[in-house]
């Protein structure tokens, strides 16, 4: 089982293109940031010696990003309803998910195609960062 929390600031992986230079193929990612965020969260796995999972998986993510100004909350005065404290705005949850996820192949479990059940949640906080749980699904448990 992986129970650990991983700060930094969680990048999305935003969509990737594939094109042909010289006969060499090239991938390229529309977001840049997010090979740093795996290697942060590939290197956090590391030091804290996890060990790898065989067959399906349930992972657990919930990531807590940082909140903008023009997104907190006003004084009690002020109209409620005129700022939202949810971050239902970009970074779009299923692509945090999937960059992280990413990071978690052959490391936390085998392949991300074993993840048979997904939680994932996003909120604004101070502790920046992503909470990552997975552990091993018995067979008989999805039955």
């Amino acid at each position: 089982m992986v129970d650990i929390f991983i700060a930094g600031v969680p990048q999305a992986k935003g969509s990737t293109r594939a094109f042909v230079v010289k006969g060499r193929p090239i991938v390229t990612s529309a977001n840049k940031s997010v090979k740093g965020w795996e290697q942060t969260v590939r290197n956090a796995l590391g030091m804290a010696s996890v060990v790898l999972i065989k067959g399906p998986v349930a992972v657990t993510l919930w990531f807590t990003l940082p909140q903008p100004q023009t997104r907190a909350p006003k004084p009690r005065s002020a109209d409620p309803h005129k700022r939202n404290p949810v971050p239902d705005t970009k970074p779009d949850l299923d692509k945090l998910a999937r960059g992280t996820l990413d990071a978690l192949n052959r490391i936390a479990f085998e392949d991300d195609a074993r993840v048979v059940d997904l939680q994932v949640s996003k909120r604004y906080g101070k502790r920046v960062g992503v909470g990552i749980m997975v552990r091993a699904i018995d067979p008989a448990e999805i039955q």
